[in-house]
Formats: C-alpha cells, structure tokens, sequence
C-alpha cells in the first residue's frame, strides 16, 4: 500500500508557535558582601518588594563586635596623637628657647606623624567594620517581585553567594524561547513577532528580537529573547506565553512558475541535477477511485518540520504518493483504496 496526501498551499511566510516564558527585563541575583549564617529571611517566591525593603538579615553579632573593636580602636588612636601634639609643641617650644636639641625636635615631629597615620589607618578599619556591619542587611534595589530563592535561614552562605532573585517591571518585559537552528538562522535583531500570553486572553502582543543566544543543550536549540511592546494586560515574570515565528521564502517568486504548494517530506524522490520527482495521481473520468500515476519534476525550495516548500509543478489539492516511491514508475496504473481512517491509501 503507497501512502498519498493532498499538495497545500503553501502562503509566503509559515508561523510556527513557540512556548516561553515571561520575564521582567530589568532583573539581578541578589547577595550579600559579607558571609555569615542567614539569621532572618522575610520574602519568598512570588512576593513583590518595595525599594529599599529589608529582605534578609545575617547573624551580626561578630561584625558588630568587629566594629566596636574598630572603634575603640580610633579612640585610642586619637588619644595617642593629642600626645604626640603635646609632645611636639612642647619640644617645639623648648627649643625656640635653646634649651631642646634640633634632634629632639625632629623626634617629637616623627611621633606626631606616626600617630597621625595609625589615626589614619584606624578610621579607615573602622569605616570597614562599619560597612561590613551594614552589609548583614540586604535591601531590595529596586521594586519588583522574588523570581527565584536560593537560600533559607539558619543556612552559611560565603560573600557573593546568591540568596534571591529580583525581577523588577521599570524597563518592561521580555520573552524567553528556544527556537531550533532551522529557524533560528532566520531571525534577525529587530524582527518583530506577535505572542500570546495566557493571562491576557483575546490580546495579541507585539515583540521586537532582542537577543540570539548559542546552544545550550544537545537539541541545538537556541535561546532568543524578543522584548515586549508595552502592554494594556497586567503582566508579570514567570507567567507563559507562546511565540509565533515566521519562516520566510527567502527564494522570490518568478512569472510563470506557479504558486507555492507544500508537500510532505517524504513525498519526492531525487531526480536530475536540482529537481526532484513527485507522483500525482490522475483519476479516470469515468471512475474516480481509478488512475494512473504522473511522474512530475519539480524543485524544492526549502524544507522546514512542516513539509518541503515547491515552486510550479504542483497544484493545490492534488493527490500525491507519500510512501513507497521507490517501487512507483510514470503512467502506472493504480486504484486508490480509501480507509475508515483520515489517511488513505494507493494500491498499485
């Protein structure tokens, strides 16, 4: 039995719809600048933030102690140097009167310079202790919502290590798709497609290709980003949405070649140089379920995962062998066997 399926039409761009994910533009993982144990955690997943809202706090005890230490610290330091001052005016003071030597000068001005640096070095120590002090606190940046938290209370977490992401809505929304690589090598920066999004039933987005990223997973598929349009429908990160991507015919149309037909990838054979054979079938007038078989050259201009695109050679709606090519010559004879199920069949 030899598969057949009708020849479509085919329009001069194909959408194919791709299922992503919506997420804010303006996004970043947050941690803190110091390690410690996670002493309190007040936001989760899904949660929407104010800007500057305390969102985690670390075991401070050590940093504070750190700081007072820091503190005292510069408490002695100032302490060192007003005696040094005393020292040095007091020398300064005594050999204006000839009764101190230039060298006891010299030494009461070295110390005053010693203790002015290790004032020096301790404010500087004391306003990183105070820093690190701060840096328990973890505020939110901006507003927006918790898209992802990596972390939970009572957890050690080392410096730079991230707790929560934040996805904020002041620069928009964008799509995530992953688009395979035979599509994918048509798309271009700025191309624009229409998406959906489930929470906005009846509306139709526009959004603008913003990134092509690389594979990164063994279907070569691709990571493209397209940035939202602004939108009159309340949207928020994680919610799904579905792209539609065109695949262009990037081959134009020449006078007197006929129109574009699509046919199933396995409904040719190949054939002399660039063209390839199809096998339409040519019912009889007096019976149509009786026929012969019409050996056709035609040229196939792209293929896609829906079909092979033709230029001429085929017309809409006819009937054409899909399987078993092979054993199928021009002008035979053939009955075409119509089955309960949506696929028929052609018995030579």
């Amino acid at each position: 039995m030899i598969a057949w399926a009708p020849v479509q039409a085919a329009a001069e761009s194909w959408r194919y719809p791709f299922p992503g994910v919506v997420r804010a533009v303006q996004r970043a993982p947050l941690s803190f600048e110091v390690g410690g144990r996670i002493e309190a955690l007040s936001v989760d997943v899904g949660e929407g933030v104010l800007a500057g809202q305390v969102l985690a706090r670390l075991a401070s005890t050590s940093y504070r102690l750190a700081f007072e230490a820091r503190t005292a610290a510069v408490d002695e330091a100032v302490a060192q140097l007003r005696e040094a001052e005393q020292q040095f005016r007091r020398q300064q003071d005594l050999h204006g009167r000839a009764s101190a030597s230039e060298a006891a000068l010299d030494e009461a001005l070295a110390a005053r310079a010693t203790a002015q640096a290790r004032l020096a070095v301790a404010r500087a120590e004391r306003r990183n202790a105070e820093k690190a002090l701060r840096d328990t606190v973890l505020h939110a940046p901006y507003a927006g919502w918790v898209a992802s938290r990596s972390a939970e209370p009572q957890q050690q977490v080392i410096a730079g290590e991230t707790v929560l992401e934040l996805q904020g809505e002041a620069r928009g929304f964008e799509v995530l798709v992953s688009i395979p690589e035979t599509l994918v090598v048509r798309l271009e920066r700025e191309d624009v497609a229409p998406v959906s999004v489930a929470a906005c039933p009846g509306k139709t987005l526009r959004a603008r290709v913003a990134e092509i990223g690389t594979p990164n997973n063994r279907n070569s598929s691709f990571p493209v980003t397209l940035r939202l349009a602004s939108a009159d429908c309340a949207l928020k990160p994680g919610m799904t949405a579905e792209v539609m991507i065109a695949d262009r015919l990037d081959v134009p149309h020449q006078p007197g070649t006929g129109a574009a037909t699509r046919i199933p990838l396995t409904a040719f054979l190949g054939g002399d140089g660039e063209t390839q054979r199809a096998f339409v079938f040519v019912p009889d007038s007096a019976d149509s379920a009786l026929g012969v078989l019409e050996a056709r050259d035609i040229q196939i201009e792209q293929l896609t995962a829906e079909g092979a695109l033709v230029r001429g050679g085929l017309t809409p709606v006819e009937i054409i062998a899909t399987r078993g090519l092979a054993f199928l010559r021009d002008g035979q004879r053939v009955r075409r066997l119509v089955s309960a199920s949506p696929t028929e069949r052609v018995a030579p």
